[in-house]
């Protein structure tokens, strides 16, 4: 009831205030969707047949978030700050039909949802999953939780430039010198090289 009611994060206080007892963000959140899909409050829709490969990828991305103002007139003196949503995707390779999910939580939580976006999209034992990520660690790991050996993990194009951009300063001394082995690397990872 607590996870339906409010946010997750005022579930697991909540629970704590009430009963004593500690639950994590993502005991809040699995239950409560557990809960949800048996009462017919989420509905899957019919399960896709499943996938030979599905492309995946999920991010964080920030957004601005408003919060009401005091007083009789909510919509004086409002304030906006910045808050983190993490966003999945998945989609059977040579589809274009795809499954999207966002969430506002923790990394477990993002976890329930990008396995649940890529369950979506027609995924079963023997699916080999493909995600394409900006590096950042907690992605990797989650991967790797989630899908374990299914799949290959690849660094996208940009953010592998980043990385040796920055990698070739400390390696040559002179900006040409520091330019011309960043587009070699770039060349050996166009070409399979890597």
């Amino acid at each position: 009831d607590f996870g339906a009611e409010e946010s997750f994060g005022q579930a697991v206080k909540r629970v704590k205030e009430h009963y004593r007892i500690d639950v994590t963000l993502y005991a809040a959140y699995s239950n409560t969707l557990k809960h949800a899909k048996a009462m017919g409050g989420i509905k899957s829709g019919q399960s896709p047949r499943p996938a030979e490969d599905i492309i995946t990828e999920v991010d964080g991305t920030m957004v601005p978030m408003t919060q009401a103002g005091k007083g009789v007139d909510k919509r004086k003196k409002k304030t906006v700050s910045w808050g983190e949503v993490r966003l999945c995707f998945a989609r059977r390779k040579g589809e274009t039909q795809s499954t999207y999910g966002a969430i506002r939580a923790s990394t477990g939580s993002v976890g329930i949802l990008w396995e649940d976006t890529v369950q979506q999209s027609g995924f079963d034992p023997s699916t080999k999953i493909h995600c394409i990520s900006d590096g950042a660690p907690w992605i990797a790991n989650l991967f790797h939780e989630i899908f374990q050996d299914r799949g290959d993990f690849l660094l996208d194009f940009y953010h592998v430039s980043e990385y040796l951009s920055d990698d070739s300063k400390a390696i040559k001394p002179t900006e040409a010198k520091a330019t011309k082995w960043r587009r070699s690397q770039q060349s050996k990872l166009l070409t399979g090289k890597s």
